[in-house]
């Protein structure tokens, strides 16, 4: 669109021609100066050319082109800007997947931790170490922990549905990311214990 204007701004310094042409026909009795009627038929034609330079006109048509060519770089800058902001987003939309992923993981780790507690408080109740309450306790807290995993993974579904959107995929079934395995040794990190 701004490429479009600055090339008309360019064109103004041309000249312009313009022509037009008409013909007129008319047919019908007329009274002529003795008072008797008679057929008369006429024709008309006409025709023109004209063209006008511009010569000078206070710098107005520079001015102009000065004024597109800048429109144009600066559409041309907000083009890279956005195309750069969809990658900035798809990039951030892809760490929010990884994060996800991460959340859900954690979260299945918890329910397994958390049904081998209630087997192995079930057991220790069963044997008369512990009271039942603690067994519901625990119970309760495996329960917990299956609803959070299955909220993890709810939104780790809709982080990949957000992603295959910005990506504008037609299928998102099955749509994944590959996790990238990261060797913290090769960037040069250590991770200590926190009882060092």
């Amino acid at each position: 669109n701004e490429a479009i204007r600055y090339e008309q701004a360019k064109n103004q310094r041309l000249p312009g021609v313009s022509a037009y042409g008409s013909q007129s026909m008319s047919f019908g009795q007329s009274m002529n100066n003795f008072g008797v009627y008679e057929n008369k038929n006429s024709q008309s034609y006409s025709a023109g050319l004209s063209t006008s330079v511009s010569v000078f006109n206070g710098f107005q048509i520079s001015n102009s082109i000065k004024a597109q060519e800048f429109n144009l770089k600066a559409s041309l800058e907000d083009l890279k800007k956005a195309q750069e902001s969809m990658s900035v987003g798809i990039a951030s939309q892809y760490l929010q997947v990884l994060y996800n992923k991460e959340i859900y993981q954690i979260a299945l780790e918890q329910v397994e931790l958390s049904k081998n507690q209630v087997t192995k408080y079930q057991n220790m109740a069963d044997l008369g170490k512990i009271p039942q309450g603690q067994v519901s306790e625990i119970q309760a807290t495996h329960a917990k922990n299956k609803q959070t995993a299955s909220e993890s993974m709810n939104n780790l579904q809709l982080s990949l549905l957000d992603l295959s959107q910005m990506l504008e995929l037609k299928e998102w079934n099955g749509f994944d990311i590959v996790t990238p395995q990261i060797d913290m040794n090769i960037l040069g990190l250590q991770i200590s214990d926190a009882n060092e």
